[in-house]
Order: C-alpha cells, then structure tokens, then sequence
C-alpha cells in the first residue's frame, strides 16, 4: 500500500513539473496532477476491492462512457471533418507570413 503510493506520487509529481514547464501555466499542471492522482487513488480503490473489481472496473468504464457521450452530445462531427478536409487540401499556413516566397506546405491537391 505505501509503495503503491510513493510510486503515483512519483509519478503525478513528475508529470506536474513537466507539464509546468511545457505549458507554461502551473494552474493546468496542478489540474492535470490533480486528476491523475484521483485515477491513481480509484485504481488503487479497485484494486483491493478483489472480490468486486471487475463489477468496480465496469462501472467505471460506463460512466466514463456516458460522461464523454453526455459532454460531446451537441457536436456535429460531420463539420468538423468537412473543416478537416477542406484544411488538408488548402494550407492555411504560409512561408509568406515569415518572410519567404514559397508556401511552407505544399499544395497536394493538383
């Protein structure tokens, strides 16, 4: 129990201090810390709960589920790939913003 322990806050700690320096903003390392720790405490949770930790890990698996169904309910997924196709074919990004004549993509479509 105390090795499972060290070893996510090893872990969380890590990430916190990686993500603080990648990100920029220790306020989005803290949450991210924050919720990897939670998983960490809910698998440890399952874990030694033997006799019910498939039921445990089902539950969890659904509601996660239903979470990620509830939150991308109003999406419209189908302008979101017409918005990804039409990227792939005309490159937003040029060389002429930087300072240079030739596009930094090149045009694939022709």
């Amino acid at each position: 129990m105390r090795a499972y322990g060290i070893s996510a806050l090893a872990c969380c700690s890590l990430l916190q201090f990686y993500l603080r320096h990648v990100l920029h903003r220790m306020s989005t390392a803290w949450v991210f810390s924050g919720a990897l720790l939670c998983l960490y405490s809910l698998l440890f949770v399952i874990l030694q709960a033997e006799d019910f930790a498939q039921l445990m890990g089902t539950l969890l698996v659904f509601a996660l589920l239903a979470a990620l169904m509830i939150s991308t309910r109003k999406l419209n997924w189908y302008e979101i790939a017409k918005i990804s196709k039409t990227d792939l074919k005309r490159p937003r990004l040029h060389a002429k913003k930087r300072g240079a004549s030739a596009p930094l993509f090149p045009d694939i479509s022709a």
